[in-house]
């Protein structure tokens, strides 16, 4: 796999005493998943350069110890680096998640009206017992409106985050290049109104 992408190609220099300290210390890199660069200069046109900079490397003994470990070359999004994630144990117990009211909320004009609509549910019962139904309420509705109203955002950042992936993946030509800052440009727009 080539570990750059540049129109004017050129060597890194140090590269080959790096690999010279990880033979001496008898590492491996951790294989990743996700976006095959890690960096990029978001330069224009032809002094675009993207490269795989950022990487794991574990003794053998560590990996041994840690099999269900998972790497994960995030997107570059809001930086020139995109962060690696690693996952020490992959396989995680589902544990339901507590109520929060997502600050994205406040940004759509009808918020308001589902706090409105949950509280003037009529409920029987001693106030403390009221309030908790009020309470249960606006919950309830605030999940169903999050998936009819936010949802689309979270499956539309998805979805772009995926378009990103191919688009970098195959970038070839200059063209190209305005293809992935067009569709990265889009993914941002999308991520400030999560």
């Amino acid at each position: 796999m080539d570990d750059k992408l540049s129109f004017n190609q050129g060597k890194i220099s140090g590269a080959s005493l790096l690999q010279q300290l990880i033979d001496d210390l008898e590492l491996c890199e951790l294989v990743a998943k996700g976006q095959k660069f890690t960096w990029m200069n978001n330069r224009e046109e032809g002094n675009f350069v993207m490269e795989k900079l950022d990487r794991a490397f574990a003794s053998v003994d560590w990996v041994n110890a840690y099999l269900n470990y998972a790497l994960r070359n995030m997107p570059i999004i809001r930086s020139d680096h995109g962060p690696i994630v690693l996952d020490f144990e992959t396989q995680f117990p589902f544990q339901r998640r507590p109520f929060r009211f997502e600050r994205m909320w406040a940004s759509h004009p009808t918020w308001k009206e589902v706090i409105q609509k949950a509280w003037s549910s009529f409920s029987y019962g001693i106030k403390a017992y009221q309030l908790q139904n009020k309470l249960n309420r606006v919950r309830k509705d605030f999940f169903q409106w999050n998936k009819e109203v936010f949802g689309r955002v979270e499956r539309d950042i998805q979805q772009k985050m995926v378009q990103l992936q191919d688009a970098r993946n195959s970038i070839s030509s200059i063209d190209d290049v305005r293809k992935e800052r067009a569709i990265r440009e889009e993914l941002e727009i999308l991520l400030n109104r999560e």
